[in-house]
């Protein structure tokens, strides 16, 4: 989310009655799609297409190019961007403008006052559950909901921002390749944008991820076995700090689980032992008892006693 002190003078489409704008960023500058170079296709959907980008607000203008394709009307689009430029592209931003300014569903899947600052959410790390968001007037108590999801079927990077422009918002629709990918062109995924609620497009997006990624339901799984089944409690004891601090040695850790199965049998509990190895986020690789925390002798004492206990580790 970048918000200028100036005017970027973005050019804005209209597609389907939605207005569109596009900015593509590599690692150096933010660059827009410059007008006096655009084309437009033929037919129902016509494409946008650009020969040239500029920077600096429309001040300085460079080679690249981007292409806009779509389909749908005023009640739900998809947008899929085509972008390249002389250097390496970080992400490629969808722009709408005149979006509801109030309401913003999105985090834990629920709706929250939109921030004075606005607010950036991201997937798969940064708040959002999965890639979608919607925002509506805070006035509205009907179902004047817009949507917006990402119908990626690779796990990359997505960013959706929201903030005020006068009395209507602005959504940014932020896709980035993941870092091994990047080149100086990007084919951006599918955007969708609809009016409705935001409850059924989760739905949506369930059913999307489950087709995309191969996802099952628990219960269906065939590769869960059947001991996982049985498990109702996780005990996440940490071991070292990556400081090197010791919260607890082997011996600690196998008196937790004792403490923990006189109150619930050990089949039910799996242990988890972040830093068992030593110092957690600092030593990744050393797949070793650490001398400090019992050494060889003190984990094997706490996986015996775990197996006693019934508890996997």
């Amino acid at each position: 989310m970048q918000q200028f002190s100036f005017d970027f003078r973005d050019p804005w489409f209209d597609l389907g009655g939605w207005q569109i704008g596009v900015q593509v960023i590599t690692f150096e500058n933010t660059y827009g799609i410059d007008p006096d170079l655009v084309v437009r296709g033929e037919g129902p959907n016509p494409a946008v297409a650009t020969c040239g980008l500029r920077w600096a607000g429309g001040q300085e203008k460079c080679g690249g190019e981007v292409v806009i394709e779509w389909d749908g009307d005023e009640r739900g689009i998809r947008l899929r961007v085509r972008a390249r430029h002389e250097k390496k592209i970080r992400c490629v931003k969808i722009i709408v403008a005149g979006m509801p300014d109030g309401l913003v569903f999105g985090p834990r899947l629920q709706a929250s006052e939109l921030a004075a600052a606005g607010t950036i959410m991201a997937w798969p790390r940064g708040g959002l559950q999965m890639p979608v968001a919607a925002v509506r007037d805070l006035l509205d108590e009907g179902e004047g909901w817009v949507c917006f999801r990402s119908l990626d079927d690779h796990v990359r990077e997505k960013r959706i921002a929201i903030y005020r422009a006068g009395d209507r918002a602005v959504v940014e629709l932020i896709h980035e390749d993941a870092g091994h990918e990047m080149t100086n062109e990007v084919e951006v995924p599918e955007w969708e944008v609809l009016r409705g609620d935001p409850t059924a497009l989760v739905r949506a997006q369930v059913e999307h991820n489950e087709r995309a990624f191969g996802l099952q339901p628990w219960a269906q799984r065939p590769d869960v076995p059947g001991w996982a089944r049985e498990i109702s409690f996780v005990a996440a004891i940490h071991m070292m700090h990556w400081s090197g601090y010791i919260f607890n040695s082997y011996d600690d850790a196998l008196d937790v689980l004792r403490w923990v199965c006189e109150r619930i049998e050990g089949r039910r509990v799996f242990a988890f032992l972040p830093g068992w190895e030593g110092r957690y986020y600092w030593q990744y690789g050393h797949y070793r008892p650490h001398p400090r925390l019992g050494g060889p002798e003190g984990f094997a004492r706490l996986g015996e006693g775990a197996r006693e206990l019934g508890v996997r580790v």
